[in-house]
This record gives structure tokens, C-alpha cells and sequence, in this order.
């Protein structure tokens, strides 16, 4: 390939995956906004996976063009883990098609949010080396601004202002309540929705406690502080349990890695933690506010039936359907897309039982092996790259709050933290061939 048109694919991959990656956290807001303004927000939404598609096929002429990243990746599960699913996903569409169990828009939205995933950890891995560095404020800059839009709608434009600009019914909802309560409204921002809100911020706070232990950020300390707070603040008034719970598994293993010389006072300040946990559930346990931020209900409720409830019983339906069928009901059968076939939505409030239901139990455990293989090169990763740290510790805290929705299948989730988690660990494979890759184009040329 001639020296100047690579040299022009890899300007352009560069672009690419820095333009999805700083622009997806606004996914929603810019699709919701431009989409009904022309009246093309069905065919806008796509816009992320054409990028995306764009990258995949940068990715493939990187790997034809460039021998030794092809050979350093040939033998290498990381690359052909994450195939294997996206093959077992694309054949699971394409009988579920043909067998007419599932309706076609469920089935190929089904694909789209369930590939996503590989591809976009794939396309990452292999531009790494031609894309430069994953840079730390391509997670904090957007998601900063993230933060302050959630601030603003949160305290000081109405819970409806979103309304002016396409949110509805027929796009995003602009106001969600907790328990249907008007003094409980979930903050809002540029996601799609509280849940997945609560679920991004666990990458940015996690980012922002890493930056605050570097060394050179010492003179930053009080704009760190003051975002810190901000994003605390959004986290809480998103009432996203399965969030909190991920906010806190993430900083407490953050906390965890980078302070290992005191762990002793670790101990003892997560006993203290335990013990005024438990005091504060017995005291508040009847009080209002408490029971609506905790258990989305209280004594007052007119609810027929708590989330909770449903919660549980959406989980214990989704393991019923795995043992039902253990070779999966096709993708699209379960999860958000489910929603459009003619059974109704098969929700199951966990994202791993989703994929369960829709690909099988082996596809599961691919799915599983896929994650597992990730975080294992994250965490080889975490003493020389912060960024590694922060996706690790991110990560295991995202997993926790897929054990409880279908983050995964968020649009913005899905590319930041696999796009992330891509470009990190191909730039630890293939970043030794960059020399030689430059040798060999300056020999050609």
C-alpha cells in the first residue's frame, strides 16, 4: 500500500474512533435533538454503528496491510474470542430470521446491541497502534460535561425543559420518577436515561479518583474535588441502585490497588463503614426519603406492585428461561430489543441472562470468557497504565451493575468502556510492532 495513503487510512481511523468515543456519551441527546428536528431519528440512531462499521473496516485492511500485528495477534484468543461470539451472534440471527420465531426488527435491533460489544473491542485493538495513545481526558472531558448538563437539569432548569427539544413519548422519556412520585424526579442529562447515566458515571468518578493520585495533579486539586462532588451528586439523584452499587465496588478496589501500603486502615475504615451502615438501615428504616432512594417504594406507595418485586421476578424468570432452553431462543428473543416482537419484552434485569436467553448457555460462557480475558490483560496492565486501572476497576464494578439491568445494551456504555478497554490493550500487543511498522514504510517508501 502506497506510503501516503496509509498514511491517510490511519489519519482517518484516528478521527474515527476519537470521534465516537468523545461524542457517545451525547448519543441521545444529539440524536434525540437533530433526529426530530428533520424527522429522521429512527435512521439517526444508527449513526454510532456506521462509525463503528467504518472502523471495522479500517481495522480489517490494517490487519492485511500490516504483517507483523497480523502476525502478533494470529495466535492470540483476544482477537479470536471476541470473533467467535460476534460469529455465534450473527448465526443465531440469521436462523432466528429464517426460523420466524422472532420478528425481524427485534432480531436485527437485537444485533446490533449485542455485537457492538466485540466489534467495537476489536476495531480498537487493532487501530491501537496507528491511533496514537488513549489519552485520559478523552474520558474526562466528555463525561465532565456529562456531569454539569445532569447538575444543570437537576437543579436549575425544570424537570420538563428536555421536552422543547424532541424528548417524549415517541423518543426518550423527559421526566422518570421514582415510584411514580413527582418530589422523586431521576436526573437527566445527555444518556438516555437515568439507569444508564448512573452507569457511566461509574467510568468518570472511577477516572477522576484515579487522576486525583497522580502526582502531577496536586495543583488541580480543588477543580477535582469540585467535578468529584458534581459527579457525586448526579450519581446520587439518579437513584440508580445498580449504580451505586458499581460506584462503590469500583472506587473500593481503586482504593484498594493504589493504596496498598494501608490497608490496614482500609480494613478498619470499611468496619466502621459496615457498623454505620447497619445503624443508619435500623434508625431510617421507616423514614420516606430513605425508603424511596433505597427501595424505590415506601408505606405510603400506591403502587400495586415495588420494582423490587419486579426486579426479582423478572431475574428468576430469566433463569427459567435459560433451563427451558439451554441453546437460546435467537437474538432479539430477550433483553430491550425483545420489546418489538410480537411476545411481548422477555426483560430479565441482567444482561448476562439476556445474552443466556438469546444465544444459549455456550454463548454465554463465550460472552463470560470474552469478559474474563479482557479484565485478565487489564489488570497485567494496571501497575504501567492508569488508564488500565481505571477501565479494570471500572469494569468489575460495571459487571456488578449488569447483574441488575441491561447496561451492557446501552448505546454509550457499550462504546466507552470497549472502545476504552480495545485501545488499551492493543496498544500493549501490537505497540511493539509500531517501530517496525515504521521501518517498513520508510523502506517502501
Amino acid at each position: 500500500m502506497k506510503p501516503n495513503l496509509a498514511t491517510n487510512l490511519d489519519r482517518t481511523a484516528h478521527y474515527l474512533l476519537i470521534g465516537l468515543l468523545t461524542l457517545v456519551p451525547f448519543y441521545a441527546l444529539l440524536t434525540v435533538s437533530i433526529g426530530s428536528g428533520l424527522g429522521v431519528y429512527e435512521y439517526l440512531r444508527l449513526w454510532p454503528e456506521v462509525i463503528l462499521a467504518m472502523l471495522c473496516l479500517l481495522a480489517g485492511l490494517q490487519l492485511w496491510r500490516n504483517n507483523p500485528d497480523r502476525q502478533a495477534l494470529q495466535t492470540n484468543w483476544l482477537l479470536w474470542l471476541p470473533l467467535v461470539y460476534a460469529g455465534l451472534l450473527v448465526s443465531s440471527a440469521v436462523f432466528t430470521l429464517i426460523g420466524g420465531t422472532v420478528g425481524a426488527e427485534a432480531v436485527l435491533q437485537g444485533l446490533v446491541i449485542d455485537i457492538r460489544l466485540p466489534l467495537a473491542f476489536l476495531a480498537a485493538m487493532i487501530l491501537a497502534p496507528v491511533v496514537g495513545s488513549l489519552r485520559l481526558r478523552y474520558l474526562i472531558v466528555p463525561g465532565a460535561v456529562v456531569v454539569l448538563t445532569g447538575l444543570v437539569l437537576a437543579s436549575v432548569l425544570p424537570a420538563t425543559s428536555l421536552q422543547s427539544i424532541g424528548y417524549g413519548a415517541d423518543t426518550i422519556p423527559a421526566v422518570t420518577l421514582v415510584d411514580q412520585k413527582v418530589d422523586y424526579p431521576r436526573a437527566q442529562s445527555t444518556l438516555r436515561g437515568p439507569n444508564p447515566l448512573g452507569a457511566y458515571l461509574v467510568i468518570v468518578i472511577t477516572a477522576l479518583m484515579a487522576l486525583r493520585f497522580k502526582k502531577w495533579s496536586l495543583k488541580y486539586s480543588l477543580p477535582l474535588a469540585g467535578l468529584f462532588l458534581a459527579t457525586s451528586l448526579v450519581l446520587a439523584v439518579t437513584y440508580s441502585r445498580s449504580a451505586y452499587i458499581g460506584a462503590a465496588l469500583s472506587l473500593g478496589l481503586l482504593l484498594w490497588w493504589l493504596l496498598a501500603k494501608y490497608r490496614r486502615f482500609i480494613y478498619f475504615g470499611l468496619a466502621v463503614l459496615v457498623v454505620l451502615a447497619g445503624v443508619s438501615l435500623y434508625f431510617l428504616r421507616d423514614n420516606s426519603t430513605f425508603q424511596n432512594v433505597f427501595f424505590h417504594t415506601d408505606d405510603t406507595s400506591a403502587s400495586s406492585r415495588s420494582s423490587n418485586e419486579d426486579r426479582a421476578s423478572a431475574l428468576q424468570s430469566g433463569v427459567r428461561g435459560i433451563i427451558a432452553n439451554p441453546l437460546g431462543s435467537g437474538v432479539g428473543s430477550a433483553g430491550p430489543a425483545s420489546v418489538h416482537s410480537e411476545d411481548g419484552g422477555r426483560i430479565a434485569e441482567n444482561y448476562y441472562l439476556q445474552i443466556g436467553q438469546e444465544v444459549g448457555v455456550f454463548g454465554l460462557i463465550v460472552f463470560l470468557a470474552v469478559n474474563g480475558l479482557v479484565l485478565r490483560r487489564l489488570w497485567r496492565l494496571r501497575k504501567t497504565d492508569r488508564v488500565a486501572l481505571i477501565l479494570l476497576a471500572s469494569g468489575i464494578g460495571l459487571i456488578a451493575v449488569n447483574m441488575l439491568s441491561h447496561a451492557w445494551a446501552d448505546v454509550t456504555l457499550a462504546y466507552v468502556w470497549w472502545l476504552s478497554a480495545g485501545w488499551i490493550v492493543g496498544s500493549a500487543i501490537l505497540g511493539s510492532n509500531v517501530v517496525k511498522n515504521k521501518h517498513e514504510t520508510n523502506h517502501q517508501a
